[in-house]
């Protein structure tokens, strides 16, 4: 089954719905493609942090402590399953909800 990209206007409607006060924009492998994309969604959007990755640096970590929520950014064909189970675990030891996943190109 395939996946169809949604809109920046669809993404932007969904994170405003959320309940969620700040949300860290996690990236699942640090690539440039996947902090590009963080970036542009956290521009003028005060309750999101591009938090970076967190399997990668403590900075992140720490980042992503002071936000309610993560989403997982991912890039397509770069991601693995390890990779997001990880960040699922750590998200769960740091007592972070996961609200979701945002696969990009």
């Amino acid at each position: 089954r395939s996946v169809e990209p949604v809109s920046e206007e669809y993404l932007g409607s969904l994170i405003k719905g959320l309940e969620q006060k700040s949300i860290a924009l996690v990236e699942a492998t640090a690539c440039e493609t996947e902090n590009a994309a963080a970036a542009k969604l956290a521009a003028g959007n005060n309750r999101l942090v591009n938090a970076g990755c967190i399997l990668t640096s403590d900075s992140s970590v720490s980042k992503v402590m002071d936000c309610d929520g993560i989403i997982v950014i991912a890039k397509l064909g770069k991601i693995r399953r390890q990779e997001i189970v990880r960040i699922l675990e750590l998200a769960q030891k740091l007592g972070k909800t996961v609200l979701g996943v945002v696969v990009v190109k």
